[in-house]
């Protein structure tokens, strides 16, 4: 072989050899440089890794239960009192009869009525009705005050006007005095 010719070879063979390992890649991101004479060529590989995306989802459930009751109504009734004492009652409306009315009403409803008759003094005429009472008879006055509607209910004052004084009061603990508001009413009591 001519040394000319070993000399090509040599660099047939070496830019072989060059050009293999200008192709190859040592891990990532390698750079492998070949010098060929005059001509440099550059060569860069480059991988990569396309991101990895982990999703995590978190289901919250919230379970709300909801119970409607009906509305609850307590109705609270406050018994009548009507033993333990005795009621005059006194026309004070100057309507004629009034009294004995609200007098059988009362009856009705389990008061014990002693006496009708009508108002005297400075009360003998009265727009709003009243119920009197000595202190044995305030529970029985307060029952009867809520009966006709919520009139008002005092302690008796001495003297009471009713016809005949304090001396036609005997036993009684209640006075009731129906004024003008009431005596129109028919019936007085409301219910009877």
């Amino acid at each position: 072989m001519t040394p000319r010719f070993k000399s090509s070879s040599r660099r047939v063979v070496t830019m072989a050899v060059l050009s293999l390992l200008a192709g190859c890649t040592f891990g990532p991101g390698a750079t492998a440089t070949t010098t060929t004479g005059p001509t440099t060529t550059t060569t860069t590989t480059t991988t990569t890794i396309p991101p990895t995306t982990t999703s995590t989802s978190t289901t919250t459930t919230t379970t709300t239960t909801t119970t409607t009751l009906p509305p609850t109504t307590t109705t609270t009734t406050i018994p009548l009192i009507t033993e333990s004492a005795t009621i005059i009652v006194a026309n004070a409306s100057g309507v004629t009869g009034a009294a004995a009315l609200l007098g059988e009403e009362l009856g009705a409803l389990g008061f014990h009525v002693f006496d009708i008759t009508n108002a005297a003094g400075v009360e003998e005429r009265l727009d709003v009705s009243k119920v009197y009472f000595l202190p044995a008879g305030a529970d029985v006055a307060t029952s009867i005050g809520r009966v006709m509607g919520g009139i008002v209910v005092a302690r008796m004052p001495v003297p009471v006007s009713i016809t005949g004084g304090p001396a036609a009061l005997g036993d009684a603990t209640v006075v009731v005095l129906l004024g003008k508001d009431l005596a129109k009413n028919k019936p007085i009591v409301p219910g009877t």
